[in-house]
């Protein structure tokens, strides 16, 4: 049994005796102790236990979250925060906390690759140092779109909307770098409410690769998308195409022959995120004029555009291509 946890044990013993004082103060110091030893798991279990057995021990609950949130900011890595001022600035002491500690680090070498092209990734990449590269493949041929330089932010389009990727990244030399996932946004929602809202408009200072493909006018849609009016009964099915769930209606948006824009009342971010890479059938399509074809068509959704108090967008590739000449028939039916 180490130190840590004999006097875990000692506080415990208090507080079966119930002086909960003696518990308070074994327990503080023990969360002090922690946080100098950059064991933040630990201080933080030692503070929500006081909080458990006495709410009221207000002065050792927030002198111990203060020194807890003092020893973070002691131990945030200098070189990453000058990097990256533009956004720690910005933050109170405990957002800034919240945000370095939620980052994951990953070490790529050479021509390893970070995400690839049409897979899910939904990392905001905070680039420390090397050099990344940002490709697109159109026609079986990779195109060069960008590079990242240190300081630069990756992920953007695809962090704070659910989407798969329309690029790769890779490493075009040794570098390191950071990342956060989409789930750490709830936990600040509950934690430090403003801090996704700083973190949003820091992001926004970054040109998105969706702006820079139009910018190199690569076409990333080569079929042409046509506008369509009418429903759609929708069915989720799994790999072996047995149906998940019941069906549902939609509103068809627009369609290619390689797949289709639906529109889909879900209010909840989190709702609309569990579409992304579902295998959708597309069923019974119900024109504007009263028409009825069904397009027995399934797909997998590729992104999902989500819009506060508005409809989302769900993207669907097919697995089959749509023929130009049922497209036209879409088209005039409704």
């Amino acid at each position: 049994m180490d130190d840590t946890d004999k006097r875990l044990e000692v506080a415990e013993r208090h507080i079966a005796a119930r002086d909960t004082e003696a518990a308070i103060c074994v327990l503080f110091e023990l969360a002090v102790d922690c946080a100098k030893a950059r064991d933040f798991a630990g201080a933080e279990s030692c503070r929500n236990r006081m909080l458990e057995i006495d709410p009221m021990a207000l002065d050792a609950i927030i002198r111990s979250g203060e020194m807890i949130d003092e020893e973070k900011k002691r131990a945030i890595d200098g070189k990453h925060r000058a990097m990256w001022s533009g956004l720690y600035n910005d933050l109170t002491m405990e957002e800034a906390n919240a945000l370095y500690f939620s980052m994951q680090q990953m070490s790529v070498v050479s021509n390893q690759v970070v995400y690839s092209q049409g897979e899910l990734n939904q990392k905001l990449i905070f680039l420390d140092s090397g050099r990344l590269k940002i490709t697109c493949s159109q026609d079986n041929t990779e195109v060069l779109i960008t590079m990242v330089e240190p300081g630069q932010l990756v992920g953007n389009d695809t962090f704070f909307s659910s989407t798969v990727c329309t690029t790769s990244l890779i490493a075009a030399a040794p570098s390191q770098l950071r990342y956060l996932k989409p789930e750490v946004l709830a936990v600040w929602r509950k934690d430090q409410p403003v801090l996704e809202s700083k973190l949003l408009e820091f992001a926004s200072r970054f040109e998105k690769v969706s702006d820079i493909l139009k910018a190199k006018t690569v076409e990333r849609r080569s079929p042409k998308r046509v506008r369509v009016n009418g429903r759609l009964n929708v069915q989720i099915v799994n790999s072996n195409g047995k149906p998940v769930g019941s069906p549902f209606k939609v509103d068809l948006y627009d369609v290619s022959r390689g797949g289709a824009c639906l529109l889909v009342k879900i209010l909840k971010k989190e709702a609309a995120r569990v579409l992304l890479g579902k295998r959708l059938k597309l069923g019974v399509f119900h024109s504007s004029a009263g028409v009825e074809v069904d397009l027995d068509r399934t797909g997998t959704v590729v992104a999902v555009q989500f819009y506060p108090f508005e409809d989302c967008s769900v993207h669907v590739r097919f697995g089959e291509a749509m023929t130009d000449a049922m497209i036209m028939d879409l088209v005039q039916l409704g």
